[in-house]
């Protein structure tokens, strides 16, 4: 019976694994320093949108109705008591 011969497999080295380590490393790192950036960017897009909820429920009652206080959710949503309010605005004519 003839044996077949075996071809060694090299494998990774030290230096090659650590140098893996260390870019993997280096990107991890980069990634975690842009995330309170990006969380902040979502958190002042969310007070925006709430703002232009608030603004456009403001303009459409100052058309229609008179002055009064109107309650506001931190999304921007009316509220329809005090209770719960994040923003409210008044206004005088």
């Amino acid at each position: 019976m003839r044996q077949i011969p075996r071809i060694a497999s090299p494998g990774f080295s030290l230096v090659e694994v650590t140098l893996a380590l260390g870019i993997v490393t280096f990107g991890l790192i980069a990634v975690m320093g842009l995330l309170p950036t990006g969380l902040n960017l979502a958190r002042q897009s969310a007070d925006e949108a709430a703002a232009v909820n608030i603004l456009t429920d403001i303009s459409s009652r100052l058309e229609s109705a008179g002055p009064g206080p109107i309650y506001f959710n931190a999304d921007g949503m009316e509220l329809s008591a005090a209770a719960g309010a994040t923003y409210v605005a008044t206004w005088e004519i």
